[in-house]
């Protein structure tokens, strides 16, 4: 999984993982998966969330137990909570972003923390969102810098920001 705030997979643009992030599927689910993983990008692509939604869901849910030990994982939940996230669903946002800092690298990656953050904010859920935040910050301090502004001065009222 990408680390950090510069992938492009960050940017609403979510890129096709390469075949390594499937090479532990079993592989009867193999194919389904990887096409659903496409076709959820080029509904995005195309600015169709609930498509690609939809398809990314559907991936997921053929996942064995436990969904968020697979390579993909954390591909496809934070993408999920991405989608998610642009449509202000923070309830369904702040769920995929917490499978997704389960998932293999979530809890090291910058804009997991972010969002995971931002919709916990949204949620009132004010402990939290500090800690996930703070967390963002730490692993890439210029993270809130196209941000609204709202999250700095809420983390200015907390004490210092790194970075």
């Amino acid at each position: 999984m990408p680390q950090g705030h510069s992938s492009p997979l960050y940017f609403f643009a979510p890129l096709m993982q390469p075949d390594s992030a499937f090479d532990d599927l079993p592989s009867d689910i193999l194919k389904r998966v990887k096409e659903l993983c496409k076709q959820g990008v080029e509904y995005r692509e195309k600015n169709d969330l609930e498509e690609a939604i939809y398809s990314w869901e559907r991936a997921i849910q053929l996942l064995p137990d436990p969904r968020e030990e697979w390579k993909i994982s954390c591909w496809l939940f934070t993408n999920t909570g991405e989608m998610y996230f642009q449509q202000e669903d923070y309830e369904a946002s702040d769920e995929f972003f917490r499978w997704a800092i389960s998932s293999p690298g979530g809890s090291v990656d910058a804009h997991i923390n972010l969002r995971l953050g931002q919709s916990c904010f949204k949620l009132g859920q004010m402990e939290e969102a500090l800690e996930f935040l703070f967390s963002a910050i730490a692993i890439s301090p210029g993270i809130l810098d196209n941000e609204s502004a709202e999250y700095q001065e809420f983390l200015s009222h907390q004490g210092p920001i790194a970075g």
